[in-house]
């Protein structure tokens, strides 16, 4: 998929200029006075810092817009799903190689299956996902010819429903929703439900909602015998315009981003619940001011009932 890791003896924050240019086309705009004002409303207008819990997210979250998109359900006039990924008009500001560039909402689609697929890249049987929101990872998959079973948790009982919706409605198959916290195992489907040390499990941008909290989750899943993770968080961009620059710093720190998630892992691996761990180079631009690096991490095998009493405490 020509995502490149970095081991953990390696610098972390790797900037691989040898990284394959995306496939589609993208045309280079120059620097926007009023992109930057947009950008600075955005960052500056609803900022998040602080605590950041599970019940914060959730509630966030089931009032906004997965409760609209639940409500208006716009799914509904798409018979193929792939009609439906498509179908978003319009273009949006990227960071590309460093470059401020206008690219279309469905050729980015087109881009994040690409990189999502990432997670097929062993052939998995089963796939888990922390945080999947509103379903949008697992038609992405699909999409990708992902045909294995799929679950889906997420706090959100709005997400779910959509997801949910969703998926029924393009009568996709072999897939389970559930809601449920990814910081307390207990709450994740059963182990007579879905065999999670051979399940390859994975999270979109939803350790950097909740700060402060990955090392629970990873000792979490440890204690559940999963042996691959694949967490997907974003990094400053490689912008080559001042205010993208600035204003990447201001919304890594209001949103409490997930920068330290390296020495949270290396403290894992410390106490043998990492056993290795690499961090691709920037592989995604969701914003102007933040890029998505992929961190792969592979865990030891399951502890013992003490160790697994110690991750929940």
């Amino acid at each position: 998929m020509g995502v490149h890791y970095v081991p953990r003896h390696a610098v972390h924050f790797v900037l691989n200029q040898n990284t394959p240019s995306p496939t589609v086309k993208f045309s280079l705009v120059g620097d926007s006075l009023r992109d930057g004002w947009v950008v600075a409303k955005a960052v500056l207008g609803r900022p998040r810092r602080g605590k950041r819990t599970a019940e914060v997210v959730g509630r966030d979250y089931d009032s906004g817009d997965w409760r609209r998109l639940l409500d208006q359900r716009d799914w509904l006039s798409f018979l193929r799903l792939e009609d439906y990924l498509a179908a978003p008009a319009g273009t949006r500001s990227r960071i590309v190689d460093g470059r401020v560039v206008r690219l279309s909402t469905e050729a980015y689609n087109r881009e994040k299956i690409r990189h999502l697929s990432v997670v097929l890249e062993t052939g998995p049987r089963c796939i888990i996902e922390f945080g999947c929101g509103t379903g949008w990872n697992h038609l992405a998959l699909r999409v990708a010819g992902y045909e294995g079973r799929y679950f889906g948790l997420d706090i959100s009982q709005a997400g779910i429903l959509a997801a949910q919706q969703r998926s029924d409605h393009f009568q996709l198959q072999n897939h389970d929703f559930r809601t449920g916290d990814m910081t307390d195992r207990h709450t994740w489907p059963p182990s007579t439900v879905v065999n999670y040390e051979d399940a390859t499990c994975f999270s979109y941008l939803s350790l950097e909602q909740i700060p402060g909290l990955a090392d629970v989750f990873v000792r979490e899943a440890w204690s559940k015998g999963i042996k691959v993770l694949y967490l997907f968080e974003s990094s400053s961009p490689r912008a080559s315009n001042w205010y993208s620059r600035v204003l990447s710093g201001v919304y890594l720190r209001a949103k409490d981003y997930q920068r330290d998630l390296g020495k949270v892992l290396n403290r894992l691996q410390q106490q043998g619940v990492v056993v290795e761990w690499g961090q691709s180079a920037p592989v995604l631009s969701p914003r102007l001011f933040n890029e998505v690096s992929v961190y792969k991490v592979i865990l030891g095998g399951r502890p013992d009932p003490s160790e697994a009493t110690k991750a929940i405490l």
